[in-house]
């Protein structure tokens, strides 16, 4: 059976199964996610999108949507940099959305394989790995908080201006964003 003729309605039913004694991150979990994401098989169940698939199996689910979505955003994550032969313990998983997300503000692969390496080898914790994370973000000369340009999504006009208005960043940062 291959991937493109596996039904939505099985990996829903493994997803489900594999849900019990998961409170961490699952890489196996986001893996499956990610094949329903990628191979675009909740179109299986008429659903338009992911989203509107994934708020469907939230209803079925005992899980949260971060639960979900860090999950899947791991899976990605290992797959940008190449690293599929991860062994991490089973207390472990949850640090590597923080260094997803690291990952994805500074885009070094050997950094992240390293926080990976001491991560495994408890030379990090998950509150360092989140302090770290914490610490890319830089104050600004207002004494808030700037996000690097890399952590901004999408964002609608009237937000951008709330945000010009509030002082949260600065006009220059707002060149870099995608306004819809």
């Amino acid at each position: 059976m291959t991937e493109t003729t596996i039904s939505l309605s099985t990996i829903e039913a493994e997803l489900l199964s594999m849900e019990k004694g998961l409170d961490k991150i699952s890489i196996q979990f986001g893996k499956k996610l990610l094949l329903i994401q990628r191979n675009k098989i909740y179109k299986q169940s008429n659903f338009t999108s992911f989203t509107a698939w994934l708020n469907h199996y939230l209803k079925t689910s005992d899980k949260k949507r971060t639960f979900l979505w860090e999950s899947l955003s791991v899976a990605k994550f290992l797959e940008s940099i190449n690293f599929s032969n991860i062994e991490i313990e089973p207390s472990k998983p949850s640090g590597l959305y923080p260094i997803s997300q690291i990952y994805k503000i500074n885009q070094d692969k050997d950094e992240a394989i390293s926080y990976i390496n001491q991560l495994n080898d408890n030379k990090l914790t998950i509150k360092d790995l989140k302090q770290k994370l914490a610490d890319i973000k830089t104050p600004s000369e207002e004494g808030g908080v700037e996000q690097p340009l890399g952590m901004w999504k999408i964002i609608k006009p009237v937000a951008l201006f709330s945000l010009i208005s509030a002082g949260l960043i600065t006009a220059l940062s707002v060149l870099d964003i995608t306004i819809n």
